[in-house]
């Protein structure tokens, strides 16, 4: 659910006029430009495929929608593909993908995801992930850079509620982010925000035909910038099926800030 929390971030920087860059050490690149491009797509566009394998319904989007979004995408989405990584300089070999990107084609957003998938010194686990944190805040100033990063929590007791703590690794990755947020499927807690001080809860609710995750009380509005021009509605749209529902978890307490 992180992971998919940081897709539509990058493609709203899109949106703005920024240029991003990605790492994503759990997908391919092909199965995370997948993601990108169901995100990319208002639901009501996303129709589905049955898997002759397993039976599972799929959510998928169009060779045509597939075809705009690229093009809208082209020279500001920049996705390294985690294949050509040398295993055993992992973090060498994102920080110089990250610096070339900066410097030669203007992006100002980055997403690292994830800190665990990247290091691969188990002896020295947390030193690498204080290590490497610092890098990222130290590149983020040098080039007035957004990093995103996603990390893992530590296990916690049922009803417990999420604090910097809980953050699995090294103290260095709380202490050195600006803005630390927990995803709470579909939830979003808001535990340091070093910019304007204002931390809470915030009540989502998450659509799984196109995997956006969105504010409760305000729904799904966005409309990316890629031509729409002449495009029709599937003629078996995934958002008919139970499966691709839209998921609220009306059990929460709290209510957004």
């Amino acid at each position: 659910m992180k992971s998919t929390w940081a897709g539509p971030v990058l493609l709203n920087a899109i949106q703005d006029g920024h240029k991003v860059c990605a790492y994503s050490g759990e997908l391919s690149s092909y199965k995370f430009l997948e993601w990108i491009m169901l995100q990319a797509t208002e639901s009501r566009y996303i129709g589905y495929k049955t898997d002759p394998k397993s039976g599972k319904n799929i959510a998928c989007v169009s060779e045509e929608i597939q075809k705009r979004i690229r093009s809208w995408l082209s020279g500001k989405f920049y996705l390294y593909d985690n294949s050509y990584i040398d295993d055993n300089n992992q973090t060498e070999s994102v920080m110089k993908v990250f610096e070339l990107c900066a410097k030669r084609f203007g992006c100002d957003l980055f997403l690292v995801d994830n800190l665990m998938s990247i290091l691969c010194s188990p002896d020295e686990e947390n030193k690498a992930q204080a290590r490497f944190t610092a890098q990222l805040k130290a590149f983020a100033n040098k080039y007035k850079a957004r990093v995103i990063m996603v990390a893992h929590p530590r296990k916690s007791k049922p009803g417990e509620n999420f604090t910097n703590d809980d953050i699995s690794g090294s103290s260095a990755i709380s202490n050195l982010a600006d803005t630390v947020l927990n995803i709470e499927r579909p939830h979003i807690r808001v535990t340091k925000n070093r910019e304007f001080g204002q931390t809470g809860f915030i009540r989502c609710d998450f659509d799984p035909a196109n995997r956006r995750i969105f504010q409760e009380n305000i729904g799904d509005k966005i409309v990316y910038g890629w031509d729409h021009n002449g495009i029709s509605l599937p003629e078996h749209p995934a958002n008919e099926l139970e499966e691709f529902q839209l998921q609220s978890n009306k059990d929460a307490k709290q209510n957004p800030f």
